[in-house]
């Protein structure tokens, strides 16, 4: 189900690499973090976010998320794409694993899973 809500994002208007969100703000995110980390240092301030700020510490960078690292190894928007489906695949597991610690049956936990 995962795979599903992954296309989704792809093929959806106006498409995950074209939202606000994603342009405005995780773009240049991702495209600092991926540069600075190349470049062999690690991003403790951004110098070209409002005249200067923290970038480590900011919550939105997600720095520390292991997946966010992705776009280290891959581009930026295939990064984004593999980050976004292993994230809703573990966040699937984790509620097919919970369902069966609470005795629900196996389809009932991946309809839960898949919602």
């Amino acid at each position: 189900m995962a795979a599903v809500w992954v296309l989704s994002f792809l093929r959806g208007e106006p498409g995950r690499g074209q939202s606000l969100d994603f342009v405005r703000y995780y773009s240049f995110n991702g495209v600092f973090l991926r540069d600075s980390l190349l470049a062999g240092e690690f991003p403790w301030w951004n110098p070209y976010a409002a005249l200067g700020r923290p970038f480590a510490t900011d919550l939105q960078t997600a720095i520390f998320y292991p997946g966010t690292w992705l776009i280290v190894f891959f581009d930026l928007n295939l990064g984004t794409s593999i980050n976004i489906w292993l994230h809703l695949w573990l966040g699937g597991w984790g509620v097919m694993k919970f369902g069966k610690l609470v005795g629900l049956r196996p389809s009932t936990a991946f309809c839960a899973a898949a919602w």
